[in-house]
């Protein structure tokens, strides 16, 4: 069984390959290989991009916004 990493307790699986624990915390498990469809919307011009990325290129995203000094 796994562990919560905030409240120690076991955390139960609601589906596949995704946790949730009684105090709130979640946690999903994916492939690297899966892709996850993501979708920009343009308030401007009221168009939607739709784009298919991995969930290593979403990680590699995540890292380099990190890294970002935000005003």
């Amino acid at each position: 069984m796994k562990k919560c990493p905030v409240c120690k307790t076991d955390i139960k699986e609601i589906e596949p390959g995704v946790y949730k624990c009684l105090c709130g915390y979640r946690e999903i498990q994916a492939n690297k290989e899966s892709t996850v469809e993501i979708r920009l919307y343009n308030h401007k011009t009221s168009q939607v991009f739709y784009k298919n990325l991995t969930v290593n290129e979403i990680l590699q995203i995540a890292n380099i916004l990190k890294g970002i000094k935000w005003e």
